[in-house]
């Protein structure tokens, strides 16, 4: 990359995020909302020009989860809804209001604060009602005591009851009885809405695996996070969409040695050549986001082969041993995340060589690494 020089970064590829958002418009519809959810720096890969993407290829609304990414949104000059999916204190209404922010409502208190506040600012704020059918975080729970404050909560004067929603809890599991479960809780929940006459303009429950596994979820609107940009997730999840990984995680060699047999590399010698060994080390390292549990557990890509991690992952560095990679040279890319040549690493297999999920992988990624974006 001409003119670019970093220890390590991520480029991200927008025109796949474009194609996952036509991806999902085409599974549900032109009936069905989409709530891109941009939250936590879009997963790890950039909240604005990720946003920019999803709209421009036909999502239409925004999720977050705080009001402080909400508002960067905004004074970046996006004029989407945006609704943040957690809970907001008290003393952040003054910025709901002044940034024209969707707010989640998960008790009565919090609700009737608000349109006091509302209403000595003459304004009106809109809202959507979180239900709890089975996550056991937030939210109302799905009794007659809170129908009876739902219809008190349409009474206050400066509130605009605009949607209810709930969430899945294992909607990407191989088992979708809980799911199932957690559904039938919600749209009962509905069906004694409406019986007291209490109806609402947006209803939405389907996360990413719900949008794809469960189309009675869809209601009004979808609120696809991982799939946006490009990852299952899970390996329960039906994979009948044609998505692009929009994340690329490179490194450079910046040496390579031959050591003997018997060398230790790394922090606390866990990794100790058998035989002659040739060893790249490349500078991005636990600081940079990479689990220490990748070590002697993970492989990166250098000159279209898989090289495998050893030693330890150390907070700027890590090796791999290229022995059998003899033409790799000092200067060269390697990859730890996405193509190179015909192989990939994709961010489910470096999420299981690290005991964990894709999400906790790309959104831990570190505000040191350059993201470069292409095919903006």
């Amino acid at each position: 990359m001409e003119g670019f020089y970093h220890h390590a970064w991520a480029e991200i590829d927008l025109a796949a995020i474009r194609n996952n958002i036509s991806c999902i418009r085409k599974l549900i519809g032109e009936k069905v909302a989409i709530m891109a959810i941009v939250k936590d720096n879009a997963y790890g890969h950039g909240a604005l020009p990720v946003t920019a993407a999803v709209l421009e290829a036909g999502a239409n609304r925004l999720g977050v989860t705080t009001i402080e990414e909400a508002i960067e949104l905004r004074q970046a000059g996006i004029i989407a809804p945006i609704m943040t999916l957690g809970y907001i204190p008290r003393d952040q209404f003054a910025e709901t209001l002044q940034y024209n922010i969707i707010q989640t409502i998960v008790d009565f208190q919090s609700a009737q604060a608000l349109s006091v506040f509302a209403e000595n600012k003459g304004r009106r704020a809109t809202i959507h009602i979180k239900i709890d059918s089975g996550m056991g975080r937030i939210g109302f729970l799905p009794t007659q005591k809170t129908i009876d404050e739902i219809k008190q909560i349409f009474d206050l004067p400066s509130l605009y009851v605009e949607g209810i929603f709930s969430h899945f809890a294992m909607a990407d599991a191989a088992d979708k009885s809980y799911a199932d479960s957690q559904f039938k809780i919600f749209n009962d929940f509905l069906a004694q809405c409406a019986a007291n006459d209490i109806h609402f303009s947006i209803r939405h429950m389907a996360n990413s695996a719900a949008t794809i596994d469960l189309p009675q979820s869809r209601y009004d609107m979808v609120r696809p996070g991982m799939i946006i940009h490009g990852n299952y997730p899970s390996v329960h999840v039906s994979h009948l969409l044609s998505l692009c990984p929009a994340l690329t995680l490179k490194t450079n060699i910046w040496q390579i040695r031959h050591l003997p047999a018997g060398s230790c590399i790394g922090y606390g010698c866990h990794w100790q050549a058998n035989k002659d060994s040739i060893i790249a080390t490349m500078p991005i390292g636990y600081a940079d986001g990479l689990p220490r549990l990748l070590a002697n557990n993970a492989s990166i890509l250098v000159a279209g082969k898989r090289a495998p991690l050893v030693g330890c992952v150390c907070m700027d560095h890590i090796m791999a041993d290229i022995s059998h990679i003899p033409e790799a040279r000092t200067g060269e890319e390697a990859v730890l995340i996405g193509k190179q040549g015909d192989q990939q690493i994709t961010l489910e297999e470096v999420g299981a060589h690290a005991q964990t999920i894709s999400y906790e992988i790309c959104t831990r990624l570190s505000n040191r690494l350059p993201r470069i974006y292409l095919n903006q």
